[in-house]
């Protein structure tokens, strides 16, 4: 980590959610942290929010970016009122005319490799240190379409799992190593257990899969997200994780962006 000043994640929730991901817990070791990450996010939505922190920000060679994909099947959209993540694109806010005539599986594999390929390229030219990983795993829904998806597309698939640092995705991760509901916060007043991995969970990961950054700083921001747990139910979290650890450290909160 000598030499390097900022560091950028993008994906989704599993990046940026209402309580501390792997993200947040590595963000504090550099001298300015942006997280980007969205829950619903789609892998268009990654690139395009990439593309324009680029140009708000300029990466350079003393940059650290880390991306964590997201799902195949995800479609987020821009409209009058900005971006809408959804994310699956089987989700009810998505129309269905549009799944059933505009979109395909090969259309969501094709623009998660063409995120890719333009984050990496980018970052390429610009000599920027990078890792990518995948938040759920794809192969779930590739296997199940996988006799109508094309051969071009299977291909694509294929160069997007080779341009990943490591191809198990964090879901595959913990759902090896955790029981759902009982490892899984619970929020009392909606009577809810949480799916998204847990701030523990991602300690665990960041140990495991991103052990440079298993630091005492590290340590020391994942024991005060601990301590600002509030699982009364999403928005005491929300704001709880907003004023402990979101506006203190994530500098992405003070910009204005699409």
């Amino acid at each position: 980590m000598d030499g390097l000043n900022r560091l950028f994640t993008f994906g989704c929730s599993y990046t940026g959610c209402w309580f501390a991901t792997w993200a947040d817990l590595i963000g504090p070791n550099f001298k300015e942290y942006y997280n980007f990450g969205r829950g619903g996010a789609c892998n268009t939505y990654i690139t395009n929010k990439f593309i324009e922190v680029d140009k708000l920000l300029n990466f350079n060679e003393q940059d650290y970016v880390i991306v964590m994909f997201t799902g195949i099947s995800r479609f987020s959209f821009f409209n009058k009122d900005g971006w809408v993540c959804n994310g699956n694109v089987y989700h009810p806010g998505i129309d269905k005319g549009f799944v059933d005539n505009m979109w395909s599986i090969d259309w969501g594999v094709y623009n998660t490799w063409v995120a890719a390929n333009t984050i990496k390229t980018i970052l390429d030219l610009k000599k920027t240190k990078y890792r990518f990983f995948s938040s759920l795993d794809n192969s779930i829904v590739y296997s199940s379409f996988y006799e109508e998806i094309k051969e071009p597309t299977k291909k694509c698939y294929e160069e997007f799992m080779n341009l990943l640092d490591d191809k198990e995705s964090m879901d595959t991760w913990k759902n090896k190593r955790y029981t759902y509901p009982k490892d899984y916060y619970r929020f009392e007043h909606q009577q809810h257990e949480d799916g998204h991995p847990t701030q523990l969970m991602h300690y665990e990961f960041i140990k495991e899969k991103l052990p440079e950054f298993n630091t005492d700083k590290t340590k020391e921001i994942f024991e005060l997200a601990e301590k600002s747990l509030d699982l009364r139910d999403h928005g005491t979290q929300a704001e709880s994780f907003y004023k402990n650890l979101g506006k203190p450290y994530n500098k992405a909160l003070n910009y204005t962006l699409f």
